[in-house]
């Protein structure tokens, strides 16, 4: 499940540490919310907060991102289900090369992470701009932890359009497409809050 709740530093620090390569420059929060949304509403993600950042990039045009997963078997998945994948294979429309890829990779170990600002994310974006799920943001708001405005910078669609645009896209990733019916359907937009619980 997702959590909505803040983690402390020194339970953030023990969560596996990824490296997430390769991101067009063209791309924002909304599109990665999309690209890996079947993991970020599984909760396999325990930090994901993007930041436009070139730290640790190779190539011109990409960008790179620092994230934590949830534990050892959710990294594992991550990197199984995203690696290697063509940005394209789900952003159909967005502006990039066809063969650009996203790569995901394990930290080497005794990377510094203490100045990474993406692994420090808002309290009310506890999992980060990308990795905290619909639920989580749609409550925040409920609750007045975020203004409505947010809605529109995270890419998130009312119910009715985002069960309109589920239908017309083509599938995700091969990986994802057997457990499909372990997704859940939470489009109403009417999850109950679960801080505390």
């Amino acid at each position: 499940p997702c959590l909505s709740m803040p983690m402390s530093a020194p339970a953030m620090a023990e969560k596996p540490l990824l490296v997430i390569k390769g991101i067009p420059e063209t791309l924002h929060v909304p599109d990665l919310r999309v690209f890996f949304e079947p993991a970020v509403e599984q909760g396999l993600f325990s930090c994901f907060h993007f930041r436009r950042t070139k730290a640790g990039s190779s190539k011109p045009g990409e960008l790179t991102c620092r994230v934590r997963a949830e534990n050892k078997a959710a990294a594992e998945e991550i990197i199984r289900c995203f690696h290697n994948v063509p940005w394209q294979e789900v952003l159909i429309d967005a502006p990039v090369s066809n063969k650009a890829r996203c790569v995901v990779e394990a930290a080497a170990s005794g990377a510094r992470t203490a100045d990474a600002w993406e692994l420090h994310p808002p309290p009310a974006l506890p999992q980060g701009n990308v990795g905290t799920c619909r639920s989580a943001v749609l409550c925040a708001i409920r609750s007045c932890r975020l203004p409505a405005s947010v809605i529109k910078r995270l890419g998130i669609v009312p119910s009715k359009i985002r069960s309109t645009r589920s239908s017309a896209t083509i599938p995700p990733p091969w990986c994802w497409r057997e457990p499909e019916s372990e997704l859940g359907e939470d489009g109403s937009g009417t999850e109950p809050c679960t801080e505390g619980a």
